[in-house]
C-alpha cells in the first residue's frame, strides 16, 4: 500500500473511483476559491491590455464577466458532487477558459496561467466521464436498474476495476507544459541556466528591488553549490516528468522536486505558486491512503430490500469498502443471530451492527461463537447507522466529526426520519404500505 503520486499511464485501472472523486472535488474547490475573489470591475479598469490581438476576449461590460463568474461557481458545485458531469464539466471548462483568458490580458504571472491546467482537467473529466456510485449521476443511473440488481450489487463482490482516463490525459498535459518550460530554459541558456550566478542574480535583484518578508534567499548567496543543485534539480524535474510519465515509471520524485521548487521560490524570492500543490494533489494515491486508514472492525448492515432508494444510498459504501469489512443483509435474510434481539426494529429503520472492541480483538472466535458475537455487536439505527458506515473509512474522519456535532446530527436525524416516513411517496421505492 504505497502512498505517492500516481502515474496513471502505468496504472490504467484502480480498485475504487475514490481518486477520481477526490480529484473532482479538489479541482472544483480550488477553482471556486480562486474565482470568487476576482473583482472584475477593478481588473478591467486597467488602461491597457498586454496582448492587443486577444482583446476580443474582453466583453464590453464587466457585468458579463460577473455573471460568468457566478455561473462558473454553480457549474463547479455541480462538478464537485458529480451532477450531469458531461454538461457541468464542459460548461465550467468553457467559462473558466474565458475568464482566465481575460485575466491573462492584464496579468501573466503564475497564479493566472496555472488556471489553464484546471481547464484541461475539467475537460477531460467530462470527456472520460463514466457514472459511478460516488457521483450524483451514478446514484441517478442506478435508478434505471431493478431493485434486485441493486441489492445483488450490495451483496456480491464488486468488479474492482475503475477507469482513470479522466486523470491520465491531464497528467500528460501537465508533463508537456513542464517539459516545454525545461526545454525552453535549455534552448535559451543551455546548462548555464543552472550555473550559480544565474539564480544568484535573480535572488539579488529581487532582494534589492523588493521588500521581501523572508531573507533566506540572500543568505543562500554564500552557498553557490547549493544554488546550482537547486537549479539543476528544477531542470531535471521539469524535463524528467514527461519522460517518466510516458515510460510508465514512478513520478513521485519529480513531483516532489517541482513542489520543492515552488516552496523554494517562496522562501528565496517571495513568489507564491500555491495552486501547483492543488494540481498535483489531484494525482495523489488517495485510494492507498484510504485503504490504510480504513477500520478493520466488522460491520453488518441490515437494509430494506424493497426500497430502491434505500439500496441505492448504500452503494457508495459498498464501493469504498476496499477491505471487505462491511456485509450487507436485506430484511428478508437477516442473520439468525440478529432476529431475536429486543433492541432493534428492522421495520422502522436501517441498522448497522458494529462489532465491539473485545470481539474484534478476540482472534480465537469461531463460528460457534456467533451468538456471543451478536450480543457484543452494538446496533445503530437510521442516521447513526450511516454515521458508523462513514466512520469505517478513516479518510473521512472530518466528516464523522461533523456528523457528531449537535446541529448537524439534529438535522441529519430529522432528514432521515422524514425520508424513511415518506420514501414510498417521494422516492423510487416499492415498500408496501403497512
Amino acid at each position: 500500500m504505497r502512498f505517492g503520486v500516481v502515474n496513471y499511464f502505468g496504472s490504467a485501472e484502480r480498485e475504487t473511483p475514490l481518486n477520481l472523486a477526490l480529484a473532482r472535488v479538489l479541482v472544483a474547490a480550488v477553482v471556486v476559491w480562486r474565482v470568487v475573489w476576482i473583482d472584475w470591475f477593478e481588473v478591467t479598469e486597467a488602461p491597457y491590455v498586454l496582448f492587443e490581438e486577444y482583446r476580443f476576449f474582453l466583453p464590453p461590460d464587466p457585468l458579463v464577466l460577473v455573471a460568468e463568474q457566478w455561473l462558473l461557481v454553480a457549474a463547479l458545485l455541480a462538478v464537485a458532487v458529480g451532477y450531469r458531469l458531461r454538461l457541468s464539466t464542459f460548461l465550467a471548462a468553457v467559462l473558466l477558459g474565458h475568464q482566465t483568458a481575460v485575466l491573462f490580458l492584464f496579468k501573466t504571472h503564475g497564479p493566472v496561467t496555472v488556471l489553464f491546467f484546471f481547464v484541461y482537467m475539467l475537460l477531460f473529466m467530462g470527456l472520460y466521464h463514466d457514472p459511478d456510485a460516488l457521483t450524483v449521476d451514478g446514484f441517478r443511473h442506478a435508478a434505471t436498474d431493478s431493485i434486485d440488481t441493486v441489492v445483488d450489487r450490495l451483496k456480491s463482490p464488486l468488479d474492482r476495476g475503475y477507469s482513470v482516463d479522466a486523470l491520465t490525459m491531464p497528467l500528460l498535459a501537465i508533463g508537456v507544459v513542464y517539459f516545454g518550460s525545461g526545454v525552453d530554459k535549455l534552448l535559451q541558456s543551455g546548462l548555464a541556466w543552472a550555473a550559480p550566478s544565474n539564480l544568484s542574480r535573480i535572488i539579488l535583484f529581487r532582494t534589492v528591488h523588493y521588500d521581501l518578508p523572508i531573507t533566506l534567499g540572500v543568505r543562500l548567496l554564500d552557498y553557490p553549490l547549493l544554488i546550482a543543485a537547486m537549479s539543476a534539480a528544477t531542470l531535471a524535474a521539469e524535463v524528467g516528468l514527461l519522460v517518466l510519465v510516458l515510460t510508465r515509471r514512478s513520478i513521485t520524485l519529480p513531483v516532489v522536486l517541482l513542489l520543492g521548487m515552488k516552496l523554494g521560490t517562496l522562501v528565496t524570492v517571495n513568489i507564491i505558486f500555491v495552486d501547483a500543490f492543488f494540481v498535483f494533489g489531484a494525482f495523489l494515491a488517495w485510494d492507498r491512503l484510504h485503504e490504510r486508514l480504513a477500520s478493520d472492525r466488522s460491520v453488518d448492515v441490515v437494509f430494506d430490500d424493497r426500497c430502491h432508494f434505500c439500496a441505492r444510498s448504500l452503494l457508495p459504501f459498498k464501493v469504498l469498502d476496499v477491505n471487505d469489512t462491511v456485509t450487507f443483509y436485506s430484511q428478508s435474510d437477516v442473520p439468525e443471530r440478529y432476529r431475536g434481539r429486543e433492541d432493534v426494529d428492522f421495520g422502522a429503520a436501517m441498522y448497522a451492527f458494529v462489532e465491539s472492541e473485545a470481539a474484534a480483538s478476540d482472534s480465537e472466535a469461531t463460528a460457534s461463537d456467533s451468538e456471543a458475537t451478536a450480543s457484543n455487536a452494538t446496533p445503530y439505527a437510521g442516521y447513526a447507522a450511516f454515521r458508523e458506515l462513514v466512520r469505517q473509512f478513516g479518510l473521512f474522519r472530518p466528516v464523522v466529526w461533523l456528523m457528531d456535532r449537535h446541529p448537524v446530527e439534529w438535522v441529519g436525524v430529522r432528514v432521515y426520519e422524514y425520508v424513511a416516513a415518506n420514501r414510498s411517496r417521494h422516492f423510487t421505492c416499492s415498500v408496501e404500505p403497512g
